[in-house]
């Protein structure tokens, strides 16, 4: 590989079969990837694609805008071959492999990228004060209303580590407010449900459940600010 200045990055794609693979490998390609490679999936289900994007973006904020808009694009194209995304890189700029992978197809586009989106970075607004008011919170111990929450066949979904049946008991645990909440919520999100930014079936019915934690007046300021902020990818990651 040679390196330049900038970044670059790569995309992969998880696809159900080969022939839905060389069709979006070709949709990747045409929209302008560099290269584009596919084969058959590392847990021996389906196929991955993976789309590298030589850039070179910047090393600023419109970089990484610019690099995750392209993502975002490239992740719709997938949709449309009843693909999704699975994960990617981000790197120096010429990560391209300089000699062709060894997989089944392998499409290549010398010197090629993904059109340049356009992206304004509105400027911060002028410091003005902010008045503050006291943190009000319902009385200790209130119940936070998880009704619903067994009617769900979690045993029957899944997440990082398999079975989802331990996601309603790691719910009720932050919902009583342990002194290891921030080791509970990163255990629940972090390590199962939005592990390295990959949702899974257990993760859509289970953030009803942490929305109504979040609204239900019983949790202090910092703790709130803990649910509403951590399912930010602190890199940008394609979201939906």
């Amino acid at each position: 590989m040679t390196g330049r200045s900038g970044m670059a990055g790569t995309h992969e794609f998880a696809v159900p079969d080969q022939a839905r693979a060389q069709r979006l490998a070709n949709v990747l390609a045409d929209y302008g990837f560099a290269l584009v490679a596919a084969g058959p999936g590392r847990r021996g289900d389906g196929w991955a694609v993976v789309a590298y994007d030589d850039g070179p973006y910047p090393r600023d904020r419109v970089g990484y805008r610019s690099f995750y808009a392209v993502a975002r694009h490239a992740t719709a194209l997938a949709r449309q071959h009843s693909g999704y995304w699975v994960g990617g890189s981000l790197g120096d700029a010429g990560m391209t492999p300089s000699r062709t992978p060894d997989l089944p197809i392998v499409l290549a586009n010398p010197g090629s990228r993904p059109p340049a989106p356009t992206i304004v970075i509105n400027p911060a607004p002028p410091p003005a004060g902010l008045p503050l008011t006291p943190d009000r919170v319902a009385a200790a111990g209130a119940a936070v209303d998880l009704t619903g929450l067994e009617a769900i066949p979690w045993a029957q979904l899944g997440h990082a580590h398999g079975g989802a049946a331990d996601v309603p008991e790691l719910i009720r645990a932050l919902a009583h407010q342990p002194d290891d909440f921030t080791a509970v919520l990163d255990e629940l999100l972090n390590d199962d449900l939005l592990h390295q930014g990959t949702c899974y079936s257990a993760t859509g019915p289970a953030m009803p459940f942490l929305t109504r934690l979040l609204v239900s007046g019983s949790l202090p300021a910092p703790r709130r600010l803990e649910l509403c902020t951590w399912p930010t990818p602190p890199t940008g990651g394609p979201p939906a």
